[in-house]
């Protein structure tokens, strides 16, 4: 498994931090995390595909679709936080998924400083990079309605 998340570790190192991830085996059609749901964990999508869907004023739209492989981290910022999940994530074929607990991962970053620190720049850069493609998307839009008014 390539990710950005071990950017930097080295096998062992990445091994020893993916032996805290619990493997799940979900059917087709089960949902993963619903949107408004308080969590503390975040997943790989190793093998399958899910749907992310989004409720908007109307009603539930599907946003993406994404493949194992395509290093699919998700979650990230309601295992950090405890936050509440943004979107429902809905497998559309039958998927193995890695789950890790906030706690388990404070536990191994407190337990495994130098790995810790290597982990949790790799977090903060895979963070930033988000919102980065987060504001790129609002001034797109804000460009459009400027020109649709």
């Amino acid at each position: 498994m390539d990710s950005k998340l071990f950017k930097g570790l080295s096998q062992k190192e990445k091994e020893s931090f993916l032996a805290i991830f619990t493997q799940i085996n979900i059917a087709k059609g089960e949902s993963i995390k619903k949107e408004g749901e308080a969590l503390k964990k975040a997943f790989f999508l190793t093998e399958g595909e899910i749907t992310l869907r989004k409720t908007s004023s109307e009603e539930e739209m599907e946003v993406s679709i994404i493949k194992g492989g395509e290093d699919v981290f998700f979650s990230l910022s309601c295992m950090l936080l405890s936050g509440k999940s943004l979107t429902t994530v809905i497998t559309t074929k039958e998927s193995k998924i890695l789950e890790l607990s906030q706690h388990d991962f404070y536990h191994f970053c407190q337990e495994n400083e130098k790995i810790g620190v290597k982990i949790l720049q790799n977090t903060t850069q895979m963070l930033i990079s988000f919102l980065q493609k987060s504001d790129a998307k609002i001034a797109e839009m804000y460009k459009t309605l400027e020109e649709v008014l």
